[in-house]
């Protein structure tokens, strides 16, 4: 998806007002095609995994919604990711990244629950959350004449 989302947001970087617009639309079309296939994966996914009778693949079920929310915002979030590599903010999604894997890090670290396999995907959706959250609000801020 993002491969040909990419360019369509670098060439329409300037002007602002232009920018802010195909961004914005970017963002709602991510988050519907994001959120289908999430509900279509664990539709599918927990209909179809019981049928195998595989212990493991039933086990692990719970895991599958807390990879699919990741998916999902991790997804919006590439859409202000691009958007701020089109308006040439590079350093600013490297430290973005990197708060993102230090949050990560730290709720692997400190989150302790009965089913310590959620740890991690736990964990991933916590720094997906920042990750998005702090990419749009940045977006937000550097676009804050074409925002209304």
């Amino acid at each position: 998806i993002f491969s040909y989302l990419l360019p369509s947001l670098v060439r329409s970087a300037a002007p602002p007002p232009e920018f802010a617009v195909t961004l914005w639309r970017e963002l709602r079309r991510v988050s519907v095609v994001s959120v289908s296939l999430a509900i279509a994966a664990w539709l599918l996914a927990s209909n179809l995994l019981p049928a195998l009778s595989k212990a493991t693949y039933i086990t692990h079920l719970p895991m599958l919604p807390w990879i699919l929310l990741s998916f999902v915002v991790f997804s919006i979030g590439m859409v202000p990711h691009y958007g701020l590599y089109a308006l040439r903010r590079d350093r600013l999604n490297i430290y973005l990244n990197g708060t993102a894997a230090m949050i990560f890090l730290g709720s692997c670290a400190v989150i302790r629950l009965p089913d310590a396999s959620l740890v991690v995907p736990i964990s991933l959706c916590l720094a997906m959350a920042v990750f998005t959250a702090l990419k749009t609000a940045s977006c937000y801020v550097m676009l804050p004449r074409a925002v209304s």
